[in-house]
């Protein structure tokens, strides 16, 4: 009746590694991690998500942090949200190769209040969306390369790159004040004045 797994406190702090799991139809969410479970590092990778009474995976994490190559299918709400409770840099942080189908009422994949995260290689496909099948809302500038959407792409700030299946409404935010200093990957490392 209630998530598949939660994490939500850690003493002493710890490298958290969630993977290969497989959660059919959960009580609410599939995967829930909260930021008060003091991991030093977090990971949630290769698991898969079926048919979820709430978000299929939620993270509010507090540490740098990977959320790569889950499947989450059907989810009832949001498939997948990265969230922080207030503006937090997201410098060595991704999400990526993950793929969100089926259903999710409010949005395939959602990003909130994280600066710098690396938003790459996902694929969404999700039926009637409320908001957006991958939405970056206020507060946060993603680097998003490679993504793969069929339908509406929202960004309430900085959003670049995204590749679409279909005909997608697309709103672009701005950044202003900084200029961006990347790595051979790409990722952002710090910014010039």
């Amino acid at each position: 009746t209630g998530d598949g797994i939660q994490l939500t406190s850690a003493t002493p702090p710890i490298r958290c590694r969630i993977e290969g799991n497989r959660i059919t139809t959960p009580g609410s969410r599939g995967i829930y991690l909260n930021d008060s479970a003091t991991c030093v590092s977090l990971a949630v990778v290769g698991n898969q998500v079926l048919d979820p009474v709430g978000r299929g995976i939620e993270v509010r994490p507090g540490a740098p942090f990977i959320v790569d190559g889950n499947v989450i299918v059907d989810s009832s709400d949001y498939g997948m949200v990265i969230s922080a409770y207030s503006l937090r840099s997201g410098l060595g942080c991704s999400v990526s190769r993950n793929h969100v189908t089926g259903t999710a009422t409010a949005a395939g994949i959602s990003i909130n209040n994280y600066d710098d995260i690396i938003v790459a290689d996902n694929f969404v496909d999700v039926t009637s969306p409320s908001i957006a099948q991958l939405y970056v809302n206020v507060g946060s500038r993603v680097i998003e390369r490679n993504n793969r959407c069929d339908g509406t792409i929202t960004a309430a700030s900085a959003l670049r790159g995204v590749s679409a299946l279909s005909d997608a409404a697309t709103t672009l935010g701005t950044v202003t004040g900084k200029v961006a200093v990347q790595d051979h990957l790409g990722a952002v490392v710090g910014y010039l004045p």
